[in-house]
């Protein structure tokens, strides 16, 4: 049988004839420092973001209804 190669987004499957999978390692990325914004770089953000019909912060009444999640049964 011949092999398959396979990708998804962290890593390369590879099926064989036999139906054994080797996962390759994902590829690490740096991730940079965090960088907290000043009060003044806040109130630019926020009033960016309050801007955008399209993305509207939630309502005080949204964020009550939010419920913690629950781990999947298994």
């Amino acid at each position: 049988m011949s092999k398959q190669k396979i990708k998804d987004a962290d890593s390369s499957v590879v099926l064989t004839g036999d139906a054994k999978f080797r996962r390759a390692q994902p590829e690490r990325s740096i991730v940079p420092a965090l960088i907290i914004p000043s009060a003044a770089e806040d109130r630019l953000i926020t009033a960016a973001a309050l801007s955008d019909p399209d993305a509207l912060p939630m309502t005080n009444a949204q964020l009550r209804q939010l419920r913690p999640a629950r781990p999947l049964p298994g």
